[in-house]
């Protein structure tokens, strides 16, 4: 077993939808990754299809499964077991030396037995189609990428309190442009596309627009005896996205004495512009070290919890323990900064907002979080993963308290020749 495989590995669960959403809804370096990954698929397998699928399900428990803040009566905070199964799928044609294909699928389930939880219960669909250009004599590739995803119910009691928070699609369109230096060391990307967001609960927060991206990576290596035994890799980017909306912008329209806020709208369209700004060091040797640090900012023309600005700062490491055991623990502290104090709730003409789900990130963990997570192989193709998680809420704006907590445990399935 490699151990740098299991860094990358996730708990086989809908988190993995979560994680692959952040990667969808924000500027983060997921994508960046996955071009180094197509890249070397089809440089190996420069005669043949090169094909990856991954199954996995299992059981876990869920202490608050409706995400619910502390303290407020109309959510009642509920524990309840559930069923979570994902599989994934991906297939390189290496159509020449210089040109390939790659189609890529995925989709999860989380679905609860208890009668008071089935409302929670959904599915994550998701697929992209991408096209890569070798060009060698200027050690550049250009891919271009389409990609959808979808979160949809899957029973037929879903409240609307739940819909609001899990239903949505995802639209995206990219064409990036890859220059590496003539040792390989050196990586920078220049990417540009289109995302259109749907929410299908309340259109109000659908949006689309134009996004703009640039990173670079490098690696260094140490060597024993002409053999490669560490590395040291650093990762950062920059993004810019623009978000047009349909419904229109708001302005607060009281005066000092108003108890709760109120608003009117304005005859302009909601805009917000986001950026986002990312670096990450991964230590590879006898462990994994890895450490990030990501700042993001979204500014809008409408008053309400939407300026903000958001640190996050991500530590993880994995070794192995015993008897083939790998171990994962991770954390993650993020703080919320909103410019805007101004609070929606009780106000006609939005819903409460949830400070989580504010659509810079639309993942359902997209919290503080602390996680041990562990692995061991049956066999060359079979896995056994545990994993403890819990998350409370981002620091800041004088947010309510949250606590949740996972425990999983279950089985997967990887095919790869």
């Amino acid at each position: 077993m490699q151990l740098g495989a299991h860094r990358v590995s996730r708990p086989p669960a809908l988190v993995c939808a979560g994680l692959l959403l952040a990667s969808l809804t924000s500027l983060a370096p997921a994508d960046a990754a996955a071009d180094t990954a197509a890249d070397t698929a089809a440089s190996a397998a420069a005669n043949a299809v090169a094909l990856r699928a991954a199954v996995a399900s299992g059981v876990e428990y869920d202490s608050n499964i409706h995400r619910c803040e502390d303290g407020l009566p109309e959510c009642a905070v509920t524990a309840a077991p559930l069923l979570r199964t994902t599989a994934a799928l991906a297939a390189t044609w290496p159509l020449s030396p210089e040109h390939a294909v790659q189609l890529s699928g995925f989709a999860g389930t989380r679905l609860f037995a208890d009668s008071e939880a089935r409302g929670e219960s959904h599915a994550a669909l998701s697929g992209s189609a991408r096209y890569q250009w070798r060009l060698p004599a200027r050690q550049m590739l250009v891919a271009a990428r389409l990609s959808y995803h979808d979160t949809l119910s899957v029973m037929d009691q879903m409240s609307e309190d739940t819909l609001s928070q899990r239903n949505f699609a995802l639209a995206d369109g990219e064409l990036r442009a890859i220059l590496r230096s003539a040792e390989g060391e050196h990586t920078v990307t220049l990417g540009g596309g289109y995302r259109a967001f749907r929410y299908k609960p309340l259109p109000d927060f659908d949006w689309r627009g134009d996004r703009y991206s640039a990173r670079y990576q490098n690696t260094w290596w140490r060597e024993q005896g002409g053999v490669r035994v560490a590395s040291l890799a650093v990762d950062g980017g920059y993004g810019l996205e623009r978000r047009a909306y349909d419904s229109a912008a708001l302005s607060r329209n009281c005066n000092s004495d108003a108890g709760p806020p109120c608003l009117r709208e304005l005859p302009s369209a909601r805009a917000d512009l986001y950026h986002h700004l990312d670096a990450a060091l991964v230590y590879t040797g006898e462990r994994i070290y890895s450490a990030r640090y990501a700042f993001e900012v979204l500014s809008s023309n409408s008053d309400g919890p939407y300026a903000q600005t958001r640190h996050r700062v991500e530590l993880a490491l994995t070794s192995e323990l015993f008897a083939g055991v790998f171990a994962t623990a991770e954390a993650a502290v993020q703080f919320i900064d909103y410019r805007d104090a101004l609070l929606l709730s009780g106000d006609p003409l939005m819903p409460s907002p949830d400070p989580n789900l504010d659509f810079v990130a639309v993942d359902d963990e997209n919290r503080s979080m602390a996680s041990l997570h562990l692995v061991r192989d049956l066999g060359e193709q079979f896995s056994v993963e545990a994993r403890y998680a819990v998350y409370t809420g981002a620091a800041g704006s004088d947010q309510l308290g949250f606590s949740r907590q996972l425990a999983y445990l279950g089985l997967g399935y990887r095919y790869q020749p």
